[in-house]
């Protein structure tokens, strides 16, 4: 049977990457893959993962429920049992002490995930792992508004070096502080520029998100009339190159 039991743990808990390091993002990477290629019963039986939303959370917690299926089906497949406390059920802080939450809850279980960042970027950097075998000193471009996958995507390159563009119409730029987060710490190339076209040119990954995002609904007709010539199509990918 496999010795996955610390690796898991480093997986997920990587919730906001600014706290880590490039070994720990490299080897969450290299057991994931182990864990999915894994036989039934060389994976993480008999082991409690604790899913906290926290009142602080960026939005309802009602609109989590990818986040929360994601990783308690994922979980369970591993052979795990995942357990889901919502901010109706714990108030981190108000109650009692976040130190004594925290370290109750960790008596009781093997791991504990909170969604305080978007975890969707972690699954893209093992995509580039397994198709083109690195993170490291690729161009990584994304084509679009600015949001907070932009964000994420900032703050994995404020840990791995790579070169990142972000091509999104004026007025639709990511976060300035996020961006010069990036900037400041040295490791990265970051670009944030209006046109696509010269953006995605020896790119390595080209990457886009809907142009309205959850509360944007209202804004999808200014959305779309601003974001013409923004989209990935096979056009920007013969730019691009093979």
């Amino acid at each position: 049977m496999a010795n996955i039991s610390s690796p898991v743990t480093k997986l997920l808990r990587l919730a906001k990457y600014r706290v880590v390091g490039r070994r720990e993002v490299l080897e969450s990477g290299d057991m994931a893959v182990l864990l999915r290629n894994a036989k039934a019963g060389d994976k993480v039986s008999a082991r409690a993962l604790l899913h906290l939303i926290l009142d602080g959370d960026e939005g309802d917690a009602s609109k989590k429920e990818r986040t929360r299926v994601s990783f308690e089906t994922g979980f369970f497949l591993l052979g795990g049992h995942a357990i889901y406390l919502g901010p109706d059920d714990i108030q981190m802080g108000k109650r009692e002490e976040t130190r004594d939450v925290a370290r109750v809850l960790s008596g009781y279980n093997d791991i504990i995930m909170a969604r305080v960042f978007a975890h969707q970027i972690m699954a893209d950097a093992l995509t580039m792992l397994e198709q083109i075998g690195r993170i490291e000193n690729t161009k990584v471009v994304y084509v679009g508004d600015g949001n907070n996958i932009v964000h994420s995507w900032l703050l994995l390159a404020d840990v791995l070096p790579f070169h990142f563009v972000c091509a999104c119409p004026k007025g639709f730029e990511p976060d300035a502080h996020t961006v010069e987060m990036a900037r400041g710490a040295g490791i990265s190339k970051i670009e944030i520029t209006n046109s696509p076209r010269e953006a995605v040119k020896g790119a390595d990954v080209v990457y886009t998100d809907v142009w309205a995002s959850m509360g944007q609904k209202e804004e999808i007709d200014y959305r779309n009339q601003k974001s013409q010539g923004f989209t990935v199509d096979e056009t920007l990918m013969e730019i691009a190159g093979p």
